[in-house]
């Protein structure tokens, strides 16, 4: 009701189940930027959902925040995850910021997240990936926020060909086959990910 009643989001489908929910992400991939997993826990199958679900951002909206649902949440590739008692108007910019790229939290994970985060919050991309250059790591953390080519060469200042070149050798020190894995299992190693509490969001 809360979606359908938004004039900022356009609802692409509805499902009851865990299989449904698998299924309506297959058949609209290309349509849809942001899965909302509303659920009672985070179980095998809530996982299951958000590691397939991925590259697609995941927020997940649940009445449980013990620290292995939210850890558990986060490794299988969330974006956000809130409490089933957000207001209205937080749900709406929270589905907004994790489509823009940034992760959003509910007030009561917010205040934890940083003891999940320390083996990484100096330099996430070095410490998950050291084989990578300077530059390659670089340019990793912006494909992870969602960069084209293009964008990058500008805000790097240097050439198409050289983040072509880059890119190229980023992948194959990750032993990745394509852009979309690299976002992947960037993100799941925190680099790129825009951490932000939701303001105002309710404990």
């Amino acid at each position: 009701m809360i979606l359908n009643q938004s004039s900022q989001l356009r609802l692409m489908g509805i499902a009851a189940d865990c299989d449904s929910a698998s299924r309506i992400v297959r058949s609209h991939m290309d349509c849809v930027d942001v899965m909302l997993l509303s659920c009672a826990v985070i179980g095998a199958a809530e996982i299951e959902i958000i590691r397939n679900a991925q590259p697609l951002s995941t927020l997940v909206l649940t009445g449980t925040h013990d620290d292995q649902s939210i850890v558990t949440a986060l490794r299988a590739g969330a974006r956000g995850y809130l409490t089933s008692f957000a207001p209205d108007q937080h749900l709406i910019r929270a589905i907004q910021l994790v489509e823009s790229g940034s992760a959003v939290f509910c007030e009561v994970v917010a205040q934890r997240i940083g003891s999940y985060l320390i083996p990484f919050q100096e330099n996430p991309c070095n410490s998950a990936f050291p084989m990578l250059t300077d530059r390659e790591a670089e340019i990793l953390r912006l494909i992870a926020q969602g960069l084209n080519n293009r964008q990058i060469s500008c805000h790097l200042v240097i050439s198409d060909k050289t983040v072509r070149n880059h890119i190229t050798q980023i992948f194959s020190k990750l032993q990745v086959p394509d852009r979309a894995t690299a976002i992947i299992k960037a993100r799941n190693a925190g680099v790129g990910v825009k951490w932000r509490p939701l303001d105002g969001a309710v404990r």
